[in-house]
């Protein structure tokens, strides 16, 4: 089980021998396994170019250690993530989410990822929200701000394994509000929360 402590963020600018994190408590058996990054002290960074136990450039932090990006095909109603990590561990990324056609005896399978929970969205039993989780191995950390370190990639597909529609759906973070389909399989909307 992971929890994640209050991360700390930006108080200041410039140089500082601190950096914007934050910590995930790994629970196992009723113990705590681990708290900390690498090295039993610092926080995991939220941006590439973060420098434990040095000094790190906040102006110029820009690369999230840990992202997901939606990549389209303006010819394919398709949606594609693209989950990247800077990190020099591997991480666990749990909260992947699409609202999706879900009438007819349609189900999902997941490719570079697992499908953990399906709930029927309520007032609307021909839908489904589905709840994904992948894994991504350690990237190669930059060592400074300005030099960009190498990101491990993983691609998440959710693809129909019923009966349906056919087309195959993609799904993003739970910080993004992916596309939602209509009935027919066609993208209705899209916004960032």
């Amino acid at each position: 089980m992971y929890a994640s402590q209050t991360c700390v963020y930006y108080d200041e600018g410039g140089t500082q021998e601190k950096y914007p994190g934050y910590r995930l408590f790994k629970v196992a058996g009723g113990r705590v396994e681990s708290f900390t990054y690498t090295d039993g002290v610092h926080s995991i960074p939220f941006y590439d170019g973060s420098v434990l136990g040095g000094e790190t450039d906040l102006e110029h932090l820009d690369r999230p250690a840990l992202s997901a990006r939606r990549i389209e095909r303006a010819e394919m109603v398709t949606l594609r993530w693209e989950v990247e990590s800077y990190l020099a561990v591997p991480m666990e990324l749990k909260g992947l989410i699409a609202v999706v056609p879900g009438a007819g005896g349609v189900t999902y399978s997941a490719r570079g990822g697992e499908i953990y929970q399906t709930l029927r969205v309520p007032g609307d039993p021909d839908r489904v929200v589905l709840y994904v989780k992948t894994e991504v191995e350690k990237g190669e950390p930059g060592p400074d701000t300005t030099t960009p370190g190498t990101p491990a990639r993983n691609d998440v597909t959710v693809v129909p394994s019923g009966e349906g529609t056919g087309d195959g759906v993609t799904y993003g973070p739970v910080i993004y509000l992916p596309y939602i389909l209509s009935r027919s399989g066609k993208k209705v909307s899209s916004s960032a929360l």
